[in-house]
């Protein structure tokens, strides 16, 4: 069986992500209007969805692992970006915001969680 040579640090800010993700996700189906909503889909399972390729992306060979981390990371950071930018919106009735996890509107901590996972991977990626 082959062995995996996995960023531990990269692994275990994969897996906060992904487990905030699932949380999101059932909050989402428990209530029905917990997240916003992106192409009609909640973001809390467009987020589900990017963690989960990005821990696919760990026990893949070279090339597919990094297109299966850096295209869902760049995806998410995008989205990320977007809902936190449209946080200051506050007068708009159309827009959800983003739920409060420790008072911090969730995209802006996926924003960042996803800011620090590419920084890691990148400086990974140069060591190699």
């Amino acid at each position: 069986m082959k062995r995996y040579a996995i960023n531990l640090p990269l692994f275990i800010l994969t897996q906060i992500g992904w487990w905030t993700s699932a949380f999101l996700s059932y909050k989402q189906i428990s209530t029905g209007n917990f997240c916003p909503e992106l192409f009609n889909i909640s973001t809390a399972y467009l987020s589900l969805a990017i963690f989960t390729l990005i821990f696919i992306s760990f026990f893949l060979k070279k090339l597919a692992s990094q297109l299966l981390f850096y295209l869902p990371a760049w995806l998410g950071l995008f989205m990320a970006y977007w809902f936190s930018c449209l946080q200051f919106t506050d007068q708009t009735p159309f827009i959800m915001h983003c739920p409060q996890f420790f008072n911090l509107p969730t995209c802006y901590l996926s924003l960042g969680l996803l800011v620090v996972m590419l920084i890691v991977k990148i400086i990974s990626d140069k060591r190699h």
